[in-house]
């Protein structure tokens, strides 16, 4: 099958609401002609590209339970959407069949990119074609934005899959194309970005309508800044493991970030009707059931030394520890956490990010799972399902891949700098210094021992970016090479694709399998 009937389909259901057999061959480039030549419908499908996109981040369906879950940015005892599945211990493979239960969570993230691909690419190639005439600035607006998405949705397929089909508006829809690997794809979303970034900054007092973006990209001039704050995040992201993390260009990474975009990038979701509403965050941070923060990472903040034992006992029987102490506090210094010796000292004394709440259940699925704390950032979107601002890529998180970038290339005086902004103004904690002091040993480590730099980097990025954009812990993590063991380290062509392209199913994760973690840093 050509890449002409799948982007003709794709595009036709977009704009027609209307479902599509990838099978069917009759469909024609002159259907794309006729559908798309009024300049209004042309410019309204590739203004709701990124919104094609973006439905992956933030939908309950897409990969988002199961990248938190198994990275440990969320726990939960709720099966649905592979979290539980794929987060049990010892790890499991990704079961890549398209009649699994939870397909359609690696499916989410590959179809919405290619739809976001399809819109924008179609826009442009109606204007390479000459059969829409818009004014000077409204060309320069669809082509920019357009070259934007393009990159936008390649970045994220590289980053995600081990492989996927490149595409623009240069290609003939005719020809049979094929999976380029990863690192092909993350090249051609570079270049497609450097696109966008030219043109909007040749136009860059062009306005962009603000339901293109969620209220967040005023100008061209705007769209140039995030599209350069993007290529630092693809690249950042892109590694698989600590050796791959060694071969990233990161001193192309801080020009982007210092010439990028200098405020949060966060759709505005102006309750659960609005087209930017997150459902990840209303059920990852759901307090009964859905959402709990486990200890494995946050149990670093402890300093009474329960978390050690803790984490040296079978995870079969991980409680109770001490009688009446099931799980156990978190005795810390850190200010994000709450305070105090007793659970009523924290139940009074909240943290800035984390509360008490105990209501965990389930011991089959595993009671390493549980603990008294849930992360209260976003409870404007569970309480009401009012919504607010969606987290996608942020100032700090930007900031904090300068400062792995500058520590990666030896200027360890700048990256302490940045891990002090966050470490003292949120945590409360001592600032450290090129040499990693750590007054206030949090982290503490499995092994007892004060983080160093880089581990005060990795607890600052973590508690900072909790849920900020999709996988936010898991690709970090992976990077780190802080996966536990067998954790599946990018995924693999959905079955479903796999099946269209008459390509053989394959997967990735469990111990001791393809592209599987092998035990990770903190011995787990």
């Amino acid at each position: 099958m050509t890449i002409l009937v799948y982007m003709i389909c794709i595009v036709l259901a977009i704009f027609f609401t209307i479902g599509c057999d990838l099978e069917v061959t009759n469909l024609n480039q002159p259907d794309i002609e006729r559908a798309f030549s009024d300049p209004k419908d042309l410019i309204s499908l590739v203004g709701g590209s990124y919104n094609k996109l973006y439905y992956s981040f933030v939908n309950i369906g897409g990969a988002g339970p199961m990248l938190s879950a198994i990275s440990f940015e969320h726990s939960t005892w709720a099966a649905c959407n592979g979290a539980i599945e794929y987060s049990v211990i010892p790890r499991i493979p990704l079961d890549n069949t398209s009649s699994h239960s939870y397909a359609r969570n690696l499916e989410t993230t590959w179809y919405s990119a290619y739809r976001a691909v399809s819109s924008a690419t179609t826009g442009i190639r109606q204007l390479d074609n000459g059969l829409v005439n818009l004014s000077a600035s409204r060309e320069a607006l669809v082509r920019a934005f357009g070259k934007f998405v393009q990159g936008v949705a390649h970045g994220q397929l590289a980053i995600t899959f081990n492989e996927a089909i490149i595409f623009d508006e240069t290609m003939d829809p005719t020809a049979q194309f094929d999976l380029s690997p990863a690192a092909d794809v993350l090249q051609a979303a570079l270049g497609q970005l450097d696109a966008a970034i030219a043109l909007a900054n040749a136009n860059a007092g062009v306005t962009v309508p603000g339901d293109w973006t969620g209220d967040q990209v005023a100008t061209l001039g705007d769209l140039a800044l995030l599209s350069r704050s993007y290529k630092a995040y693809f690249r950042a992201n892109m590694p698989r493991n600590p050796e791959q993390a060694n071969q990233v260009d990161w001193a192309a990474v801080i020009a982007d970030v210092d010439g990028g975009r200098q405020t949060d990038f966060s759709p505005f979701a102006d309750g659960d009707s609005s087209p930017w509403f997150s459902w990840n965050l209303v059920y990852l941070n759901f307090p009964t059931g859905w959402s709990q923060m486990n200890y494995f990472i946050r149990g670093m903040a402890d300093q009474s030394g329960k978390y050690q034992t803790w984490i040296n006992l079978p995870n079969g029987n991980k409680h109770p520890i001490l009688p009446g102490d099931v799980p156990f506090l978190i005795d810390t210094p850190d200010k994000r956490f709450p305070q105090g010796a007793t659970k009523d000292d924290q139940l009074a004394n909240p943290g800035l990010y984390h509360r008490i709440l105990e209501t965990w259940a389930r011991p089959d699925r595993g009671t390493w799972r549980w603990s008294y704390y849930v992360d209260s950032r976003y409870t404007s979107y569970f309480t009401g399902f009012a919504g607010g601002p969606t987290p996608v890529l942020t100032h700090n998180k930007l900031q904090l891949i300068k400062a792995e970038a500058l520590y990666r290339t030896g200027n360890l005086a700048g990256a302490a700098a940045i891990v002090n902004v966050t470490r003292q103004a949120n945590g409360g904690l001592s600032a450290t210094d090129p040499n990693g002091a750590n007054t206030d040993c949090v982290p503490k480590l499995p092994s007892g021992v004060c983080g160093n730099l880089l581990e005060m980097l990795k607890w600052e990025k973590r508690l900072e970016t909790y849920h900020v954009g999709l996988g936010a812990w898991y690709f970090d993590s992976r990077r780190w090479g802080d996966h536990m063991e067998g954790t599946f380290l990018q995924m693999p062509v959905p079955g479903k694709e796999l099946e269209v392209l008459q390509k053989s199913i394959y997967t990735y994760g469990g111990v001791g399998g393809e592209w599987a973690a092998p035990k990770g840093t903190y011995g787990f």
